[in-house]
This record gives C-alpha cells, sequence and structure tokens, in this order.
C-alpha cells in the first residue's frame, strides 16, 4: 500500500533513504528526542503531563494519538 502525500512530513532532517517519515514516526521521533533530554537533565522520565504540556497536547491526546 502506497503512504498518500497527506500522511507524509516534508522535512529532509527526518529523511531516511532519501524519503521522508510518516507523520506518525516523526511524532514518535520527537516525542524519543524529548524524552531522552530530559531524562538526561533530571535524571528521572517525564510523567505523562509533562510531556503533554511539552507539545501543548492533553493527557488523552498524548497517551492515544501518540504513544499508542
Amino acid at each position: 500500500m502506497e503512504e498518500s502525500e497527506s500522511t507524509k512530513v516534508t522535512d529532509g532532517e527526518f529523511a531516511v533513504n532519501g524519503r521522508d517519515l510518516p507523520v506518525v514516526l516523526l511524532r514518535r521521533r520527537r516525542i524519543m528526542e524529548y524524552l531522552t533530554a530530559y531524562v538526561s537533565e533530571h535524571g528521572y522520565p517525564p510523567d505523562l503531563q509533562d510531556i503533554a504540556a511539552h507539545f501543548g497536547k492533553s493527557v488523552g491526546a498524548v497517551i492515544h494519538r501518540d504513544l499508542w
């Protein structure tokens, strides 16, 4: 199944093998980068409220859309 253009992110920074990552992978990668930086700075992982606040979303949206 081929991806539609609406499911692609055109950001060369996140290209793999010359192709842009799908939106869901881009969101997960940005969350992982945030988690890694947070743990490096604080020594422990952020709670869901911290993750949601960082990305400007509700906790429910983070859980159901980005982490599940």
